[in-house]
Order: structure tokens, then C-alpha cells, then sequence
């Protein structure tokens, strides 16, 4: 068969792993923080819960990832990971905070082994066929199972108020996820898709110093993202929004998510890193209009959420591989990931803690964040893989 009908065969069939992990993810993740809020979590908790997953989360894949590397073990590590999407359906039988927060965290350490993996053999098919547009794709894909599943848990939870039913029918796209997991490695064996990237001869096996900078540029640029958790609480505990609203809200921002993870992978493959610059001042709008009092303003703010998750998705993922020598990727993955985690964890702690005196001093946090974080972007020197 033609070679970009099979990278793009790939990208579609691991997409659609990933629109049934998300539905299952993403559906929970909706209503994690009011669900939490019923069990009597705080926002301090809630910020800290949250963080910590995600950190640990982020953290562990650059043990994943050079594992990965190590032992070639791509495709187990893959299989792996998505199989502990399970845990989030037995949220359903959770009746305190400390146990629900054990399952979130386990969901997390799923998505440590298996990113690392999935991306290096997501960005050894698209070599050729244009690291944005797949990385879009997939993201497309990806986005999709975010909307589906906060619409069905909103529905559920709309209809009956049962938070056990809510989580406990996402079992079923969890396996639906893992079935089409065994057709792709069935399909498409490691071996054909290691010829998809040509070798580099010229290109240093180390990692770079325009990888370290990029990475650091990511770091604090995330640390000041206002995250969803906190707009989420912030509807509720201010009464500006109904439990099964927000899970409607957050399905709209999959939704900006997934187109515009499709137009900034285009993008990406005609200008390159540099779109990137565009972020922290879209950080700064964010945690202005997401934080205010005004619904109007907050579904505003939630617009540019989803549209800063499709950069974050779509392009940063897709600048690691075209930083980083198909030998280390998994690795540098792990690494990036990592530091993405710290902070997401970072920002979520911090901003939780903050929540509780004055929204200024959260701005004012995130603007310092995002200064910060541009110098590095512009140390990035034009390098690449292909």
C-alpha cells in the first residue's frame, strides 16, 4: 500500500484509541471537582489532589520513557498505560475524597507510561507526512472522545443526579479503547513502523540545548495556565453555574480544542515553533476572564482554554520530535512531559492556595510566569530532525 495512506491509517486508528480513552477520562474529569466538592474536599485539596496527579502523572514518564527506549517495549508500555483507564469507572463505588483521589492518581500513572511510547511511534510514522498535521489529527480524534464523554456524564448526571451511574457506564468505551488497541498492534508490528524515519547521520545523538531551552519555555509558561479544575470550583463555589452545566461547559472547550488543534498543526508545518509565542498572552486573557464574576466572561475565558489545550496538545508534542533524534525520543519525551507535569502541579497548588485571599495576586502570579518563560522560547535556534 501507499506509504501515506498507511501513516495515515496510523494516526486515524491510534486517534481513535484515544477518542475512547478520552471519553473516559475526560468525562470523569469534568465532574471530578463538584464530585469531589460533595465529598467534602476543599479547594485547597481539590488544588493539591489535582496537581499531585497530574505532577506524578507528567513525572513518571521520564522513568517510562527511557524505559521505552531501553527496552524497546513501545507497543507494552502503550498497551499498558491505556488499560488503567479502568480505574476512573470505579470512582462510581468511591464514597470519600482520600480513596476517589488514589483512583484519580492511578488513572494518571497510566498516562505516564503510556505517552512516552505512543508519541515516538505516533512521530515515527508521520516523518513524512508532516508532524503537525498528525499530531492534529490525532489530537482531532483525541478531542472528540472529550466531548462525547462530558456530554454523556452531563446528560447522566443531569437526568438522574447519580454520580455511581455517571462513572460506572464508562466502562464501556474503556473497552471499546482497548479492542481497537489490539487491532492497531495486530496491523501495524513495530518493525514496519521503525522504517517510516529515516536515519539522521548528521543530526547530534545528545540532547540539545534548543531542547533544554524549549522545555523550560513549556515549564513556566504552564505553571501560569489557569487549569479547568479551578474555573470549575470557582463556578460552583460562586454559584455561577449548575454541576451539570460545567460538564457542558468543559465539553464546549474540548470541542475549541479539537479544531483548533487541527488549524495550529497545519500551521506548525509552515512556520515552525514560533506560533508558540502566542501563548503566555493568551495565559494572561485567560485567568483574567476566567476567574471574574461574570458568566459571559468565564465562557469566554473557557473558549481560549480550549484553544491554548490545542496548542499545548498539537504543537508543543510535535517540537520535541523535530528537537530530538528518533533514539532518544521516547526519552526526551518522558523529560518534556515531566516538566509540563510539574507545572501543571506547580500552578494548580499555587493558584488553589491563592484562590483563597484575592483573584489579583493570581494574576499577578501568572503574568510573572508567562514573562518569564518567553526569553527561552526566543533562545531556540532553527534545528531540526527532518
Amino acid at each position: 500500500m501507499d506509504k501515506k495512506f498507511n501513516t495515515l491509517n496510523f494516526v486515524v486508528i491510534l486517534g481513535l484509541v484515544s477518542l475512547f480513552a478520552d471519553m473516559v477520562y475526560e468525562g470523569g474529569r469534568g465532574i471530578l471537582s463538584p464530585f469531589f466538592f460533595s465529598l467534602g474536599a476543599t479547594s485547597l485539596a481539590i488544588g493539591f489532589i489535582f496537581g499531585i496527579a497530574e505532577f506524578l502523572g507528567f513525572a513518571l514518564r521520564v522513568l517510562f520513557g527511557w524505559l521505552a527506549d531501553k527496552l524497546k517495549y513501545w507497543w507494552q508500555f502503550t498497551f499498558l498505560g491505556y488499560a488503567l483507564i479502568l480505574s476512573i469507572p470505579f470512582l462510581g463505588f468511591t464514597k470519600n475524597w482520600q480513596v476517589a483521589s488514589f483512583l484519580v492518581i492511578l488513572e494518571r500513572l497510566g498516562k505516564a507510561i503510556r505517552t512516552p511510547a505512543r508519541d515516538f511511534l505516533l512521530s515515527l510514522s508521520s516523518y513524512d507526512f508532516g508532524r503537525g498535521k498528525a499530531f492534529g489529527i490525532h489530537e482531532f480524534f483525541d478531542q472528540i472522545g472529550a466531548i462525547l464523554g462530558p456530554l454523556l456524564v452531563g446528560f447522566i448526571l443531569f437526568l438522574k443526579k447519580d454520580y455511581s451511574l455517571s462513572f460506572g457506564l464508562l466502562i464501556f468505551p474503556a473497552l471499546v479503547c482497548l479492542l481497537i488497541l489490539s487491532l492497531a498492534y495486530k496491523n501495524y508490528p513495530l518493525s514496519l513502523i521503525l522504517k517510516q524515519e529515516k536515519e539522521n547521520p548528521l543530526k547530534d545523538r545528545k540532547l540539545s540545548f534548543n531542547f533544554w531551552f524549549y522545555s523550560l519555555f513549556t515549564l513556566f509558561t504552564v505553571i501560569g495556565f489557569l487549569n479547568f479544575p479551578l474555573i470549575a470550583y470557582h463556578l460552583k463555589n460562586k454559584n455561577l453555574s449548575s454541576e451539570s452545566m460545567i460538564s457542558f461547559l468543559f465539553a464546549l472547550a474540548m470541542g475549541i480544542d479539537a479544531l483548533a488543534a487541527l488549524i495550529v498543526g497545519r500551521i506548525y508545518d509552515q512556520k515552525g515553533i514560533k506560533i508558540l509565542m502566542v501563548l503566555p498572552f493568551l495565559n494572561i486573557v485567560l485567568v483574567i476572564l476566567g476567574l471574574s464574576f461574570n458568566f459571559k466572561f468565564i465562557l469566554l475565558g473557557i473558549i481560549i482554554w480550549g484553544i491554548i489545550m490545542g496548542m499545548q496538545e498539537t504543537v508543543m508534542r510535535a517540537g520535541v520530535a523535530d528537537l530530538v533524534v528518533k533514539e532518544k525520543r521516547a526519552f526526551a519525551y518522558g523529560i518534556f512531559n515531566s516538566l509540563y507535569g510539574l507545572g501543571i502541579f506547580l500552578g494548580l497548588a499555587v493558584m488553589g492556595f491563592l484562590y483563597r485571599f484575592s483573584f489579583i495576586y493570581i494574576i499577578i502570579f501568572c503574568i510573572t510566569l508567562e514573562i518569564i518563560s518567553l526569553p527561552f522560547l526566543f533562545l531556540i535556534k532553527k534545528e531540526s530532525t527532518t
